[in-house]
């Protein structure tokens, strides 16, 4: 089993690459990735605004903000994954040429 550490500490496990499976691996994960990507620039353009807190006060805003940037963190780390994943399979598939 091959595993890798990505930089928010958690661990991808990596599947093994071959001529049967390659192209499948990387059309999947690339799929993912762009969907996951696609998620985020959704995500970004629905950030809190104040103008939507402001009755509710600025402490209301400070705490949908953060959970907005938790919920980015989240994808970013999912995307970190992908991509790592994606390397990997590239890199396996060349050696296997």
């Amino acid at each position: 089993m091959v595993c890798i550490l990505i930089k928010n500490m958690s661990f991808v496990t990596k599947p093994t690459v071959g001529r049967n499976n390659y192209s499948e691996l990387i059309e999947q994960n690339t799929d993912a990735l762009y969907a996951v990507k696609a998620a985020m620039e959704a995500l970004e353009s629905a950030a809190p605004q104040v103008r939507d807190y402001y009755l509710r006060g600025m402490l209301q805003y400070d705490f949908a903000l953060r959970e907005h940037k938790d919920r980015l963190e989240r994808l970013r780390s999912v995307r970190d994954e992908l991509q790592s994943l994606l390397e990997h399979i590239e890199f396996e598939g060349k050696k296997g040429k």
